[in-house]
C-alpha cells in the first residue's frame, strides 16, 4: 500500500534539492545497471499465493484508519492491492507520478526467486488530486531481481540487487 501525506507547503529555500540529486547521481550511476532488453510479450503470470504465515494482511481501508498522523492533517490511500503488489522502492518523476518497483519474483527459502513471476515498474498517477490514483500503468514489464527504480537525465534507471 502507499499513502501520500500532505503538509503546508513551505516557500522554497534555493536550489538544496537539485544540489542533493546532483550529489547521488555518480552514486545511482556506480551501482550495477538491470539490463532493460526488448523481449516478447510475457506470459500469464500464475495467481498470487499469500505465503505469510501470520494471517492476511490489514484491508486497506482499516489500514488507513489506524494510522495516527503527527506530522501531516491527512493522509491518503494512494493505491493498494491489485494495483501494486509487493513493492519495494518508489519514485516520483519531473511531472509528479508515482513510479513503484514491485518485485514479484521475491520468494522465501530455499527458492530465494521465484521463475514463475517477473518483476515491474509500474506508474501511479493521481490525475484530479484527491490523493488517489486513478491511473497505473506498467512502465516495465518482464525484469528478475529488481530491487529499485530512480529517475534521472530524462531516463529511469533500474537497480538490481548487488
Amino acid at each position: 500500500m502507499f499513502f501520500s501525506a500532505h503538509r503546508p507547503s513551505r516557500p522554497a529555500t534555493g536550489r538544496g534539492g537539485m544540489r542533493c540529486a546532483c550529489t547521488l547521481l555518480p552514486l545511482l550511476l556506480s551501482c550495477f545497471l538491470a539490463p532493460v532488453a526488448a523481449a516478447a510479450a510475457p506470459e500469464a503470470e500464475p495467481a498470487v499465493e499469500n505465503s505469510e504465515r501470520a494471517g492476511e494482511p490489514m484491508p486497506p481501508g482499516e489500514a488507513l484508519a489506524a494510522i495516527e498522523p503527527r506530522l501531516s492533517t491527512r493522509i491518503d490511500l494512494l493505491a493498494a492491492e491489485p494495483v501494486i503488489r509487493n513493492p519495494v522502492a518508489a519514485c516520483v518523476d519531473a511531472a509528479g507520478r508515482l513510479l513503484v518497483a514491485e518485485n514479484l519474483t521475491y520468494a522465501e527459502k530455499p527458492l530465494k526467486t521465484d521463475p514463475r513471476f517477473r518483476d515491474r515498474v509500474t506508474m501511479l498517477e493521481d490525475a484530479d488530486g484527491d490523493g488517489s490514483a486513478e491511473r497505473h500503468a506498467t512502465l516495465v514489464d518482464g525484469l528478475e531481481g529488481l530491487a529499485s527504480a530512480a529517475v534521472g537525465r530524462g531516463g529511469l534507471f533500474l537497480i538490481p540487487p548487488l
